[in-house]
């Protein structure tokens, strides 16, 4: 499944780990544009099975790389709880990454992470939660 994250665009493109490949090498596939300050909004998904969570998990623990709401399980949550409510700390999205997403997508505080799908779509037809939306 897709998910959306917002991380400078300088991580996207680090070496990670005892490589030299792009961190964005950690997805089996993602696509993204930017937003502003240098963050770009990504939508992408990881491998299934123990390889893939590993993949998944060392992008997680990145400091820069905020997540968004899961599509389904959190799909109601607004955006702005994300950095407003210690309960989704472990998000990593801060008023920064918050605020790029607004001015890139004149979006809404209270808006949730399928009004990012709709608008997200409209600049990139590839960036999106799901194929078939």
């Amino acid at each position: 499944m897709l998910h959306f994250y917002i991380a400078p665009w300088s991580v996207w493109k680090e070496p990670h780990g005892d490589t030299s490949a792009p961190r964005y090498n950690l997805f089996r596939h993602s696509h993204w544009f930017e937003l502003q300050n240098g963050l770009i909004l990504i939508s992408g998904e990881f491998d299934d099975g123990p390889h893939g969570r590993e993949k998944q998990s060392q992008w997680h623990a990145h400091p820069e790389v905020a997540r968004l709401p899961h599509p389904i399980h959190e799909a109601s949550v607004p955006l702005v709880d994300l950095h407003s409510k210690p309960e989704w700390a472990h998000k990593q999205y801060k008023p920064v990454h918050h605020d790029a997403l607004k001015a890139g997508l004149k979006i809404e505080d209270s808006r949730t992470v399928w009004d990012v799908h709709e608008r997200a779509k409209a600049i990139h037809p590839l960036v999106r939660l799901e194929e078939r939306y």
